[in-house]
């Protein structure tokens, strides 16, 4: 009789562990900061895309390299891609506008949760480490 109780309950468990609506690969107007060993880099939300557009305009902020406590906004493009491996994960591009010759070129990747790649001008890559802002309301 312990027996029959205990695998109906293992079996509840496991039905409301599967129903239970998932979470983790929602990051639509999600506040997203990105890392380096010194502190905060790049800021950004990731925008709402909807009926397959895969492709729109939106901001960022970089914080300086020098002085964190100083960013300037930029413009961007940002791209929804799927995974050549696995279609039902998404990573995010970016490429920024420069409205002016003598401003950084930065493009950046973002591998949702926790990983960024970013570019400034023809420098190599960094890896940035990156998590949700919990103190944003989106």
């Amino acid at each position: 009789m312990k027996r029959i109780i205990l695998v109906k309950i293992a079996l509840c468990l496991c039905f409301f562990n599967l129903v239970k609506p998932s979470v983790s690969r929602d990051f639509k107007n999600k506040s997203i900061i990105c890392a380096d060993e010194i502190g905060p880099l790049l800021k950004f939300n990731i925008p709402k895309f909807e009926n397959k557009i895969m492709k729109m305009s939106f901001f960022f902020k970089i914080y300086e390299i020098n002085n964190r406590s100083s960013f300037s906004q930029k413009k961007g493009i940002i791209i929804k891609k799927t995974s050549p491996i696995d279609d039902s994960y998404y990573f995010y591009r970016v490429d920024s506008i420069e409205r002016e010759q003598k401003m950084d070129k930065i493009v950046f990747e973002y591998f949702p949760p926790t990983h960024l790649l970013i570019q400034i001008n023809s420098l190599p890559f960094r890896d940035l480490v990156c998590w949700n802002d919990e103190n944003t309301n989106k």
